[in-house]
């Protein structure tokens, strides 16, 4: 097989909490986070946090700043409010950025 190696469709890694960032700038949510943040299944508003130093994301159902907006993501565990967000923290989804 070279250096192919065989994935199995069901996989411990599937158990993980997932934030992903399409190529649309979209955060979506795996199945696993939303419901470890018990998300109604529509319109819910989440906080985003990022760390500069780790260059980490975080995720919330609460902030302790009030005048922080929360974004919201829709059934699919898709924000698609993130663009402005992602560019401050310096992400960038196409396979050419640096």
């Amino acid at each position: 097989m070279g250096a192919l190696k065989p994935i199995s469709r069901i996989d411990k890694r599937m158990d993980d909490l997932f934030i992903t960032i399409d190529k649309s700038n979209r955060i979506c949510l795996n199945a696993n986070l939303q419901k470890e943040l018990a998300l109604k299944g529509g319109n819910d508003e989440l906080y985003l946090f990022y760390d500069e130093a780790e260059r980490r994301l975080g995720i919330s159902k609460s902030c302790p700043d009030k005048s922080v907006v929360p974004f919201t993501f829709d059934t699919r565990g898709y924000c698609s409010q993130a663009k402005s967000f992602l560019t401050w923290c310096g992400i960038a989804t196409s396979r050419w950025s640096l």
